[in-house]
């Protein structure tokens, strides 16, 4: 019986002879956690792992902030976050959803279908 993390893996590329690349979703839950940190009036992930004692944010498990499932080359985005008081919501939450559909796409050719976002905190 394989584990959770060997079912989640799929084939992003196949190079015939040449061999092929694997990766786990994972990859995708964390390539759209970092791409959220760069949009200004996002406060942060609802969840994520904490600040570490470097003061350094761990890339590594975004835990509930970040679902993401891929169905038929398809991936599908939710994240849970709070803003910036000041900031428009619907304008951020664009920017996010264009953050990280570009992202994905961009550094894993995968086509992204949606970027559902709940806000759930606001941040003076």
């Amino acid at each position: 019986m394989e584990n959770e993390k060997e079912k989640n893996n799929r084939v992003i590329y196949s190079a015939g002879e040449v061999g092929q690349v694997i990766m786990n979703d994972e990859i995708i839950s964390i390539i759209a956690g970092l791409a959220v940190r760069d949009v200004e009036g996002v406060y942060k992930l609802v969840d994520s792992t904490p600040v570490d004692r470097s003061g350094k944010v761990s890339a590594r498990n975004f835990g509930r902030a970040v679902s993401v499932s891929v169905t038929d080359g398809h991936v599908d985005v939710d994240l849970v976050m709070s803003t910036v008081f000041g900031h428009a919501v619907p304008v951020v939450a664009k920017k996010v959803q264009d953050k990280v559909s570009g992202s994905i796409e961009n550094m894993l050719g995968l086509p992204v279908t949606s970027v559902n976002i709940q806000v759930v905190d606001l941040q003076m």
